[in-house]
């Protein structure tokens, strides 16, 4: 299976939600899929100029598509920078997920070709934009995969439809 991973930005540090999309990533790959990460330097709906500037600074620090230093992949995965999300910046596939609002509504506006779509809810944005943005990104008639019980009554409270409850786990090699 071919798997797109689509993230709002480059991290040049440890950030949780990217981390565990890696960790995603990562799984997936160990189990045969083809997998691309694609880090996008500025998103359509994002919520402010700034956070955009950060994103192209990020990119400009991974010009060369590797992964992050702060994160030792097990598998090779391929990465891609591209400028924004696009019908042709993301390669056809059977999965394309997302994580954060911004980037699900975006991924939400390509074609069927760039597979079945999956928003992978780790947290309840409010900090970053507007509880309606946030919401209207729970509405999108796509698969919601939620991390924890808080998040997946919110979704289920907004759609009246029961999200995938994935908990995250937790290394005992870490923790």
């Amino acid at each position: 299976m071919k798997v797109n991973i689509v993230l709002p930005f480059f991290p040049k540090k440890a950030v949780g939600g990217i981390k565990i999309m890696y960790q995603y990533a990562d799984f997936l790959k160990e189990r045969g899929h083809r997998v691309i990460i694609y880090h996008a330097k500025t998103l359509k709906n994002s919520p402010t100029k700034y956070l955009n500037s950060l994103r192209v600074l990020k990119q400009v620090l991974n010009k060369r598509n590797l992964g992050p230093a702060w994160f030792k992949f097990n598998n090779h995965i391929e990465f891609r920078t591209i400028n924004r999300i696009t019908e042709n910046s993301i390669e056809d596939g059977d999965a394309i997920f997302s994580t954060m609002y911004a980037t699900t509504l975006d991924v939400f506006e390509l074609s069927a070709k760039k597979g079945k779509k999956i928003n992978v809810i780790q947290d309840y944005e409010t900090w970053i934009s507007t509880e309606e943005k946030i919401i209207s990104s729970y509405r999108l008639p796509i698969q919601h995969i939620v991390i924890n019980d808080y998040l997946f009554q919110k979704v289920k409270n907004v759609t009246g439809i029961d999200p995938l409850l994935v908990y995250n786990a937790i290394s005992n090699e870490h923790f």
